[in-house]
């Protein structure tokens, strides 16, 4: 599913930009360029919302797909450097 196949290759590239971030003015605008209202992880989740039910991907425990329950703590990891 070409939807679900863009969710790994997002995840490293905002990791990369999120350990990279200088300072934390740096990593928050970096923060808000991914999960943010208008950021590329949250329209990623929006068209999740879209897909019809034959193409959804099956629930995890939780209401978000697999590869989306790590998201979280791996943008912590990025920011656990201060």
């Amino acid at each position: 599913m070409p939807l679900l196949d863009d969710i790994e290759p997002l995840k490293q590239t905002a990791l990369t930009e999120l350990k990279a971030a200088p300072d934390l003015a740096a990593l928050d605008h970096a923060k808000g360029a991914w999960i943010g209202p208008h950021g590329k992880f949250t329209a990623l989740m929006k068209q999740l919302g879209t897909l019809s039910k034959k193409k959804s991907p099956p629930p995890a425990n939780s209401s978000t797909p697999p590869k989306l329950n790590s998201k979280p703590r791996s943008f912590r990891a990025a920011r656990s450097w201060r």
